[in-house]
């Protein structure tokens, strides 16, 4: 129970400091907190001999080749089709995290 409250405590650390860093009021702290949680399962731990808690969960490596920044500039698409250079067919927006979950979206 102990190593369970460090973890929620490390979590909520982590999530602070992004939302300090970037400026983004308390009501985003369930973006940071998800932000958090994907970074802290794709870095490998001495506990796991040096695998990520993602490698030992889906047999594969996780895609490290373009991570984002958690309340960085981001464009949205207003069109569904024809998606190309960011032009007048953008949004300017916030990136709060990466969602795999449809509900989300």
């Amino acid at each position: 129970m102990k190593n369970k409250s460090k973890t929620r405590q490390h979590i909520l650390n982590i999530s602070r400091a992004l939302l300090f860093q970037t400026n983004l009021p308390k009501t985003f702290w369930f973006y940071a907190a998800i932000h958090t949680i994907i970074i802290m399962n794709r870095v490998p731990s001495p506990i796991l001999q040096n695998q990520s808690p993602y490698f030992l969960l889906h047999k594969k490596l996780p895609d490290l080749h373009q991570p984002k920044v958690f309340g960085s500039l981001a464009y949205a698409s207003t069109l569904q089709a024809h998606r190309s250079q960011p032009a007048s067919t953008t949004r300017k927006c916030i990136f709060l995290g990466y969602c795999d979950n449809p509900i989300f979206r």
